[in-house]
């Protein structure tokens, strides 16, 4: 499974994401059609979004002797994924596409951000362009500059709270 590749099939039906005619930068507040298929482009990048099922999968043939099951790290906050339409969807960005081992980096930064942010907030978080990292997505600065994407969860916490 290629992950960055921007086709996602949904309970029986495939529809191809173009980015040409994708705004990855129209990713709205609501969860609908628009705003989902902006998030899957924008986390392309970083190594695309997976379905739960199929990253599920994935895990236990590579990692066939922990316990650690995605149902598991995803209820422990270890990581983070949203629905859309009643199917999971898992940003790959989370996890090293080598070995699916878990990032940290991730896990630092999502220590940072408001607590009161709900699945769809943390990607949508991730996914969109942030004025304190020069208009860049969190997702595409984790590896470059780790320090000004934990800072700009820092000071998105602390602007919440106002």
């Amino acid at each position: 499974m290629q992950f960055a590749e921007p086709v996602r099939e949904h309970k029986g039906l495939v529809s191809r994401v173009e980015s040409s005619t994708l705004l990855e930068d129209d990713i709205g507040d609501r969860v609908d059609e628009q705003s989902f298929d902006a998030l899957c482009a924008a986390f392309r990048s970083s190594g695309g979004v997976a379905w739960e099922e199929d990253l599920s999968r994935m895990l236990q043939d590579r990692h066939p002797d922990t316990n650690d099951s995605l149902a598991r790290l995803i209820a422990s906050n270890q990581v983070f994924s949203f629905e859309w339409r009643g199917t999971r969807w898992v940003p790959m960005l989370q996890f090293e596409l080598g070995d699916l081992s878990l990032r940290s980096s991730v896990l630092q930064v999502r220590s940072e951000l408001d607590k009161e942010l709900d699945e769809w907030g943390v990607a949508l978080w991730f996914a969109r362009r942030n004025a304190f990292l020069g208009d860049r997505r969190p997702a595409e600065s984790l590896e470059s500059n780790l320090s000004a994407v934990l800072q700009a969860a820092r000071v998105d916490r602390f602007v919440s709270v106002w």
